[in-house]
């Protein structure tokens, strides 16, 4: 005879974990899950700190084009990264209720993957602030740049007309 699922063992209606009852209240279930989404994250961030590092020596050098082809390859990273957190979003809403089930290593493992993953997520915000200074102070420069371009063409507006080279002295008449 088949057995029918217990109704509490049911995903949510809104294809959230439910935690409070059945299967998902269980840290056996809900565990593994956490600790190889984090795993996953942290295994993103690694990735990422190779194209950053690679995008900060192609801007190191002015080399844009370069740059901006690591952009592009950092941010099919940034989505997984982003679809991670959403599935880590539940957990951790509700860790302080479902931390109480966990063992003592349990727990503190969870934290230690916790504090990996923030230490990385930090390191990389402050990254990117820093170069987000540095692109804008090289758009300063080229701004001064364009300004002083500006300011030398309206200079030699001031002095005469721009030719496109001398005025002939004389002129040669062959018959």
């Amino acid at each position: 005879m088949a057995s029918t699922p217990h109704p509490t063992n049911q995903p949510h209606p809104t294809g959230k974990l439910d935690f409070t009852s059945g299967a998902h209240g269980e840290p056996e279930v809900w565990l593994p899950r956490l600790q190889r989404l984090l795993a996953d994250q942290l295994a993103l961030t690694a990735e990422l700190n190779a194209i950053d590092a690679r995008k900060a020596a192609a801007l190191g050098v002015c080399d844009m084009e370069t740059y901006l082809t690591t952009l592009e390859e950092r941010q099919p990273v940034i989505d997984a990264m982003t679809a991670l957190n959403e599935d880590l979003k539940p957990f951790a809403d509700r860790f302080a209720v479902l931390a109480t089930g966990l063992k003592d290593e349990q727990r503190e493992a969870v934290f230690a993957q916790a504090g990996k993953l923030d230490a990385a997520l930090l390191a990389i915000t402050q990254r990117d602030s820093i170069e987000s200074g540095v692109l804008a102070e090289r758009r300063d420069e080229i701004a001064r740049e364009l300004a002083n371009i500006r300011n030398g063409r309206a200079a030699l507006g001031a002095y005469g007309p721009v030719t496109d080279g001398p005025m002939p002295q004389c002129h040669d008449e062959q018959v």
